[in-house]
């Protein structure tokens, strides 16, 4: 079963790509029914939320386009594609890990961490490796990280601060993140013209954090479980380093010159360059062996590890597509422009709460996030697309931090070994807060420029 799931995702991923460049119905179809196929699989494997949200959307998303909206039930299966690129993201980026994992350029950055003797300085090379390989790894990099450093004894605290941190300034810029190309996506900006703020943003993250932890510990030159001296520690490799910075400078460049010379969606470009990179890598290098032995690991396990995006996204999807549809759309832009109207800071603070509320419930930002950009017009509104899409991608980083049920929450949560509600609230409560506020003030500053 899960070999033929494997493979009708694999089809699927193909078929996209087949009909972005031939836009044919007959295939269209295919992929729905594929969808829905995929989705009633999935349905089964999720955990209890997931399953009850994702069914309430697919049904409620039916009702709509069937009954209210008057399509037929074929018609209505597009609606599963909305979310189709996102989709194909999440599934394709990993494959960028391929070359990236190959040999040491991960492992020998562990002497940053493993050679320090202070708290401080464990904190901010920790926060620092988790940043430079995370716009890549995704979420894959604190399962990459903790296995490397998990021997060096940290503070657990230190290394979930260090960990949200360090993967929330990524999920602010980079494109391999849905929070980013989603949103993107949904309100037609391009990359290009996001990426400075994203990135500066982040930067300014970071140093609040590390201020923020300095304040908490920084009188304390040792903490309790924290090991001052490491049995084997690597040299820091500057030179590995400078290779993995370039390597990331690179694919984002890449990006940014094929969204100006192809004019293809970002979501398209990245998942292209995604399943490009390996196959040049193992040819460049010699690596073949590896790369089919990753290759094949990675396709056995494809069905299994995204359950619960196939079921979000798709059901999701469905539902935003036939909201935009419907006379409820008009009324979420009519409430959207008396609160711009009322005060543009009340609009930044509902849309970020509602995002947050509904996420610590349980309500992914892949359900609110794409419903609330497909609903909102920045001209209608007088607000700027690229400063609304800092503050839907705002709202979704902030979200991720506060939410027990995210999924960056409980991969942090099992690798210190504390329940999420501890990792996320309890020990980053504060360096949420501040990215809320710190983040209002950035997105009026913005507004103010006419950005």
């Amino acid at each position: 079963m899960n070999n033929l799931k494997n493979s009708l995702i694999l089809l699927v991923c193909v078929l996209y790509f087949v009909n972005f460049a031939l836009d044919n119905y007959v295939i269209a179809t295919l992929i729905s029914i594929a969808l829905l196929i995929l989705f009633a699989s999935s349905l089964r494997q999720v955990s209890f939320i997931p399953m009850v949200v994702g069914s309430i959307l697919l049904m409620i998303g039916f009702y709509i386009e069937v009954i209210i909206n008057g399509k037929s039930f074929i018609r209505s299966l597009l609606g599963l594609q909305n979310n189709l690129p996102l989709l194909l993201l999440i599934l394709t980026v990993p494959l960028l890990a391929i070359p990236l994992k190959s040999g040491q350029l991960i492992n020998q950055l562990n002497g940053i961490v493993a050679k320090q003797s202070t708290p401080i300085r464990s904190f901010t090379s920790l926060t620092f490796f988790v940043a430079i390989i995370t716009p890549i790894l995704n979420l894959g990099a604190i399962k990459v990280v903790h296995e490397i450093i998990k021997d060096n004894n940290l503070h657990k605290p230190l290394m979930a601060k260090s960990y949200f941190i360090g993967f929330s300034s990524a999920a602010l810029w980079s494109p391999y993140f849905g929070s980013v190309a989603l949103v993107l996506f949904y309100l037609n900006v391009d990359f290009s013209k996001y990426i400075l703020i994203g990135i500066t943003f982040a930067i300014f993250q970071i140093a609040i954090g590390s201020a923020l932890f300095y304040f908490q510990v920084g009188r304390h030159q040792e903490l309790e479980g924290t090991s001052t001296s490491v049995s084997k520690p690597m040299a820091t490799n500057k030179t590995m380093i400078l290779k993995i910075l370039s390597t990331i400078a690179f694919f984002i460049v890449i990006i940014i010159l094929l969204e100006k010379i192809t004019l293809l969606p970002m979501m398209m470009i990245v998942s292209i360059v995604s399943i490009v990179t390996p196959f040049l890598w193992g040819m460049f290098s010699n690596r073949w062996s590896y790369v089919k032995k990753s290759l094949a690991a990675y396709s056995s396990q494809l069905g299994g590890a995204v359950n619960t995006e196939i079921v979000l996204f798709l059901s999701a999807g469905l539902f935003g597509k036939a909201l935009a549809s419907s006379s409820a759309s008009e009324l979420i832009k009519g409430a959207s422009e008396y609160l711009v109207s009322a005060s543009f800071h009340l609009f930044v603070v509902c849309i970020i709460l509602i995002v947050m509320v509904l996420s610590f419930i349980g309500i992914h930002q892949i359900v609110t996030v794409p419903l609330i950009a497909m609903q909102l017009d920045p001209t209608a509104i007088g607000v700027s697309p690229v400063v609304l899409a800092f503050v839907l991608i705002l709202a979704w980083v902030v979200s991720q931090i506060t939410s027990p049920l995210n999924a960056i929450s409980i991969i942090i949560s099992n690798s210190v070994q504390k329940r999420s509600v501890v990792t996320g609230i309890v020990w980053n409560g504060a360096y949420a807060i501040t990215m809320f506020i710190s983040g209002i003030v950035f997105i009026s500053l913005l507004n103010q420029l006419g950005l």
